[in-house]
């Protein structure tokens, strides 16, 4: 157990690439608002701690600085600057990114919880200098969403939902996340705004764009705290935050004042070949409703039978989860999480370093530099916060030291959770049919 921990608690360093491809293929997502405050994104540790209980507390905390009698949130100190965490994981022929955009709360009436972590993954293909995204799949509460980015992927175990909706210009994929429940769309999930419970449908076939109130997010915008305006859909950046230095560092933390409520021994289908975690933080804690945890600890999905599977074996998950043209190698050259660690190189696989990117995906060579170099979620709690007409905010000062790290005691009334009509909570039984999927239109 003990060289498990060593193993797992400190992860070698991302390839060299690895920050590049992650700014590369980063999504742009559209952040429907039903309350200004619960439905923005945060980092896990916004509050200036790894303390899982206190999350949601310390994020009211923002319009209730008043109530608070702990310093770090009073007087509106922890903004709501969007985290996006990734890692990279490689075969000779394919690049795996995943992307775990984080809420302290998930504030549905019926089976609402502290902590909301669905996810993204990108399968790309590696043709080119930062490759080719031929595959794309979200995570909508209980199920996975595949999207095809390119021509020859096909229904495996599961379906092909439609194709990956991209940007025009910037050639971004665009994903769309609910309010309140933030379940991630790569098309558009039409909101119930008078039961937000009730927001079961993704309709594939349609482009992710904001309702009605919203924020949209992007990768390479100076990250900040969004000032929500009713009616309109306003722009923030978020941080991209690599898990393995951030997250991953706490994952052998259990109990009161750490991230996790309960331990993880990951079972995947191909465990006898390579080095599973053990004993690795599962669910998150929290004291509003049952916490989830983050990506590996997710329902598996069409092909895999192991909770975690798709995060710690993309490659054998999506594999069995859809069809990839040929070549598509089952042998991880870098997945740190499951103990490979030798590194693809060059010459490893299909990868051409003069390849220029495709002109419709092209990275600015400075926003790239600054993802080399990640911005310390830690370090934007004193970050101004976006005006409404999506300007960007001033970087944080990294010289500043970061507000001290106690908690905030206040506890505000979820304005949510009254006034709604008891037939709508019985209404609200109909949840067990989860999300059904609409069926795209032609």
């Amino acid at each position: 157990m003990h060289q498990l921990f060593v193993a797992f608690l400190a992860l070698p360093a991302q390839p060299p690439e690895a920050a590049a491809l992650a700014l590369q293929h980063a999504p742009v997502i559209f952040q429907e608002i039903h309350d200004p405050l619960k439905d923005l994104y945060s980092g896990f540790d916004f509050d200036g701690n790894w303390d899982g209980v206190d999350n949601a507390d310390n994020m009211e905390c923002w319009a209730n600085s008043g109530d608070c009698s702990a310093p770090a949130c009073a007087n509106q100190g922890c903004p709501l600057v969007a985290t996006v965490y990734w890692s990279v994981q490689q075969t000779p022929t394919h690049w795996f990114i995943q992307y775990q955009p984080y809420h302290p709360l998930d504030f549905k009436l019926t089976n609402g919880h502290e902590h909301d972590t669905e996810s993204i993954l990108m399968v790309v293909r590696r043709d080119g200098a930062l490759g080719t995204l031929e595959a794309m799949e979200v995570r909508f509460h209980l199920e996975w969403f595949a999207y095809r980015g390119t021509a020859g992927v096909t229904d495996g175990a599961g379906p092909v939902r439609g194709e990956v909706k991209r940007e025009a210009g910037t050639g971004r994929p665009l994903v769309y996340s609910q309010m309140v429940g933030h379940g991630l769309c790569g098309g558009f999930s039409p909101p119930n705004r008078l039961f937000p419970d009730l927001q079961l449908t993704c309709n594939h076939a349609e482009t992710p764009h904001i309702d009605k109130t919203g924020v949209i997010y992007r990768p390479d915008r100076n990250p900040g705290m969004p000032a929500v305006v009713t009616d309109q859909a306003v722009e923030a950046g978020y941080v991209l935050a690599p898990l393995d230095t951030t997250i991953w560092p706490h994952i052998h933390e259990l109990g009161v004042g750490t991230p996790f409520a309960d331990a993880l021994d990951y079972a995947g289908s191909r465990c006898n070949q390579f080095t599973c975690p053990t004993g690795i933080g599962r669910k998150y804690r929290g004291d509003r409703g049952s916490s989830p945890g983050a990506a590996w600890t997710q329902d598996p999905g069409a092909g895999v039978s192991a909770e975690g599977e798709q995060f710690f074996d993309p490659a054998w998950t999506m594999f069995r989860r859809l069809g990839f043209p040929a070549p598509f190698s089952l042998e991880y050259c870098w997945n740190p999480y499951l103990g490979v660690t030798s590194g693809c190189g060059a010459d490893a696989g299909p990868v051409d370093a003069a390849v220029t990117v495709d002109a419709a995906v092209t990275t600015d060579a400075s926003v790239a530099a600054d993802a080399a170099s990640p911005v310390d979620a830690s370090a934007l709690r004193d970050g101004a916060v976006l005006p409404a007409d999506g300007g960007t905010a001033p970087p944080a000062d990294a010289g500043s030291d970061p507000p001290p790290a106690e908690t905030c005691s206040c506890r505000a009334a979820d304005s949510d959770s009254g006034g709604i009509p008891s037939v709508l909570l019985l209404l609200a039984g109909a949840r067990v049919v989860r999300a059904r999927r609409a069926t795209p239109s032609s």
